[in-house]
């Protein structure tokens, strides 16, 4: 019988964990026993508040109902009693069609009503989740930075609902991902650049230099894990000068029209930093050679 329960525990757990906002991300950086027992806490917290709900419930509805029916053609009264206690009905019922031989019904039966309000617990868990993270992202008191209701009129009410509701789930899961990138410089300034469309210049290990834009970095996906591959457009890219340490671009992709992503691993980066666009043309001037110092 510890089965009934104990699958629909970690069920809900699984649930919880694919479902919260924070949880679902922060997740893609763990691994092995820490994954299991995320997923086991979520569960049994999922059956505490599915136990409150169910005993709030038993202990505030009343346990029966009467229901008074009136024949107006000869003025009789009919009293028709409807029980509200779904423990006794529950262990009735099993009791009736033999489901568990030998087996208390109304254990039973309060293991099979834990069993399915331990799902009702795991929803409220994300749905407070997804209230308490979208206060903190003002998605309710402040438009939206990304994929913003369309204003036209002819597009049905519930259609514009689901395109608000996309950009709220969208901007929380930006907010948890810059929270959640704190803790390293290197992704908080790619994620940084990525979401302010901010120029970057990357030094290379193999000496390359590169300026773009970032289209996408370091974010956590709960399937593959950190993403330690970054993805940019490139502005112009060159070289850095091994005796004097100087930066020479030499190919200007605007000029060539050349739109093209590059990705460069991670751990092939030595620095990065952010692109004046000030000082490069200041110096550029000043340097017909178009050489940069770092």
């Amino acid at each position: 019988m510890i089965f009934l329960l104990l699958l629909p525990v970690l069920a809900a757990g699984y649930f919880t964990s694919i479902h919260h906002p924070y949880v679902r991300l922060s997740s893609a950086r763990e691994e092995g026993q820490r994954l299991y027992l995320r997923a086991v806490s979520l569960g049994f917290a999922s059956l505490v508040i599915g136990a409150v709900l169910a005993l709030a419930c038993s202990v505030a509805l009343p346990d029966q109902m009467t229901i008074h029916v009136s024949d107006l053609s000869n003025g009789a009264k009919t009293d028709y009693v409807l029980s509200l206690t779904f423990i006794d009905w529950l262990a009735g019922t099993l009791g009736d069609r033999g489901v568990f031989n030998k087996v208390d019904d109304r254990q039973s039966a309060w293991l099979l009503l834990l069993s399915g309000t331990c799902f009702v617990g795991a929803v409220l868990i994300v749905f407070g989740a997804y209230v308490r993270y979208g206060i903190k992202a003002q998605v309710f008191t402040s438009p939206l930075e990304v994929a913003k209701p369309p204003s036209d009129g002819n597009r049905g009410w519930m259609r514009r609902q689901l395109d608000w509701l996309t950009g709220a789930k969208k901007q929380i899961r930006l907010d948890i991902t810059a929270e959640l990138l704190e803790q390293s410089p290197l992704d908080r300034l790619l994620f940084k650049a990525q979401r302010m469309e901010l120029p970057l210049q990357f030094w290379l290990a193999n000496r390359k230099v590169i300026v773009g834009f970032v289209i996408e970095c370091a974010e956590p996906f709960p399937t593959t894990g950190t993403n330690n591959e970054v993805t940019i457009l490139p502005m112009f890219s060159g070289y850095q000068d091994e005796k004097d340490l100087q930066v020479e671009f030499t190919t200007q992709y605007w000029e060539k029209d050349q739109q093209v992503e590059q990705i460069i691993r991670q751990d092939e980066i030595v620095k990065v930093g952010q692109f004046d666009w000030s000082a490069y043309e200041a110096l550029k001037k000043n340097k017909p050679s178009a050489k940069v110092e770092t």
